[in-house]
């Protein structure tokens, strides 16, 4: 029996300075007005991270696994732009400022089981549940500066909450038999989704919730065309889910210069992939496939 315990972290700190000029132009083709932002930000970021891992093995045939994870990430970026507007034709000149303060922090609880038996030579299979809790909580508050006079910049502020949960199981088989060789396999996953914006005097509460559930087999056959093991054909298939990156589906904006912004859409779907492959393999000189997906 082996029993193990990880821990990790990280402390990041880091200042970018952007300068950016926005030339708008009127429907003659005219220099209307320029913009010229300055932009610094000041960035911290936190991850830590602790594993609970343990392995027990019956004998030399039977084998059970476990595995506990805590990760926690947090960033705080402190955004200060000074934009400059001026217009060419009246000489005129406007100045204002916009302050940004952001959050991010993200928890991970996971847990997983697997078992694993060789039941003979020919034949074994593994198996295993597995467990995953995320939690986002992202806020963002924007201030206007105007001649000294600080009013909150309610259409770029909001805070947007986030839980994910994904529950699944899965078995997987090897078989042997002479120059034939199969490996077998489901996956079941179940998912529960759901984000939160909290909303502010002048945006409304929003709340959207998505479940799905899928399978996911795969199949790997191969055979041997001679004795020697020279030539060898096969198809494998499989089935994969990729989500989205939390921070796509993060609405809060996150503003770049007076005139640049980005926020995620927590409508997002995942995509789902069905491959399948036909390849032939002569020793480790020639390998020939052709796969869809």
């Amino acid at each position: 029996t082996n029993v193990g315990v990880a821990v990790d972290g990280l402390v990041w700190t880091g200042n970018d300075k952007d300068n950016s000029v926005n030339e708008l132009y009127n429907s003659s083709q005219v220099i209307d007005s320029i913009a010229r932002t300055k932009a610094n930000t000041d960035t911290e970021f936190y991850n830590t991270g602790i594993n609970l891992n343990l392995k027990h093995d019956f004998n030399d045939k039977k084998s059970i696994s476990t595995n506990l994870d805590y990760l926690t990430y947090k960033t705080e970026p402190e955004q200060e732009f000074i934009n400059t507007i001026s217009y060419p034709d009246s000489g005129e000149e406007k100045r204002d400022k916009l302050l940004g303060m952001s959050t991010s922090k993200v928890k991970v609880y996971s847990g997983k089981v697997d078992y694993s038996n060789q039941i003979n030579e020919k034949i074994s299979y593994q198996t295993g549940l597995k467990h995953s809790y995320v939690v986002t909580d992202n806020k963002s508050d924007y201030i206007d500066v105007v001649d000294n006079i600080s009013t909150p910049n309610l259409n770029q502020s909001n805070q947007f909450l986030y839980d994910e949960n994904i529950t699944s199981a899965y078995i997987n088989s090897n078989i042997n038999y002479d120059r034939l060789s199969f490996q077998l396999g489901v996956r079941y996953e179940k998912t529960n989704v759901v984000g939160e914006q909290l909303g502010n005097e002048i945006k409304p509460r929003e709340r959207n919730e998505t479940n799905y559930q899928n399978w996911f087999p795969t199949a790997y056959i191969s055979y041997k065309l001679d004795s020697l093991s020279n030539n060898t054909i096969g198809v494998n298939y499989g089935k994969r889910i990729d989500r989205p990156f939390y921070i796509d589906l993060n609405p809060v904006v996150f503003q770049v210069d007076k005139f640049t912004f980005y926020g995620g859409n927590p409508f997002l779907k995942p995509s789902l992939t069905n491959s399948i492959e036909a390849f032939y393999s002569y020793k480790s000189l020639l390998n020939v496939s052709v796969a869809y997906s």
